[in-house]
């Protein structure tokens, strides 16, 4: 999945990352088996995140 902001106020890469970004970037990738980044591009910020299906179905499995 890529999730990507487009038409805001410009975006410069960060000098440090985040309780937000550490969250999404570690937490999510692992809760998912998975990865997740972000990226900071000029137009705005791009957060790809990739996991297997079987991945998130056994995790919203765990919820049931």
């Amino acid at each position: 999945m890529t999730w990507k902001e487009r038409h805001g106020p410009p975006v410069v890469q960060p000098n440090r990352r985040g309780f937000g970004s550490r969250l999404i970037e570690k937490g999510l990738a692992a809760d998912l088996g998975g990865l997740a980044q972000l990226i900071f591009e000029p137009d705005g910020v791009c957060c790809m995140i990739e996991a297997s299906c079987a991945a998130i179905q056994a995790r919203e499995a765990s919820f049931d």
